[in-house]
């Protein structure tokens, strides 16, 4: 009783704070929300159980204007089972197969997007197994494109090795990997 009861509130939490930053989107002057830089090319990783962030930063790069090209490691990737799909978050069909991409240097940036890593025993697996997704990560740091890489995902770029010297913040769980 207790755990449905915390997830009820946790859920209602959640929606309570969706409602309130979407309120302030809509707020907000279209000309405040659309100050990004024109022509911005975006390659939005999206690993398994992505989190409900997503819409989040999708819906912020959108307003900028961005051109986003959602990709994935499978064709249709499956929302948190925690907290993304209680919520409402659909299973999400990508644009392309990470697999499919030929030249990560056409884009300006590579995005990986949130995961639930509090609950999830092994966030971002799915990429990290993929070697021919690591060499990309290789490729866009070493051609200077942008990669951001949120909480959990700076594993993704421990595993790259792309993060030796290099100060970064990413959650503290996974702190080993990252030193």
């Amino acid at each position: 009783y207790v755990l449905s009861v915390l997830r009820r509130e946790i859920s209602v939490k959640s929606i309570r704070l969706m409602c309130i930053v979407a309120l302030l989107l809509v707020a907000l002057p279209r000309t405040v929300a659309a100050q990004g830089p024109d022509g911005v090319s975006m390659l939005v990783v999206v690993p398994q159980y992505y989190g409900a962030n997503l819409y989040l930063n999708i819906d912020n790069y959108e307003a900028f204007g961005w051109d986003i090209t959602l990709a994935g490691m499978s064709e249709n990737v499956e929302p948190c089972p925690i907290f993304a799909s209680p919520n409402g978050c659909p299973q999400l069909a990508v644009d392309l197969l990470l697999t499919e991409v030929e030249d990560v240097t056409a884009y300006d940036v590579v995005a990986l997007m949130p995961v639930q890593s509090q609950r999830s025993l092994d966030p971002y697996r799915d990429v990290m197994d993929n070697p021919a997704m690591l060499d990309m990560i290789r490729e866009a740091v070493d051609a200077g494109v942008i990669v951001f890489a949120p909480c959990a995902a700076v594993r993704v770029l421990a595993a790259a090795g792309v993060i030796d010297g290099v100060e970064v913040t990413g959650h503290t769980n996974y702190f080993y990997e990252y030193v």
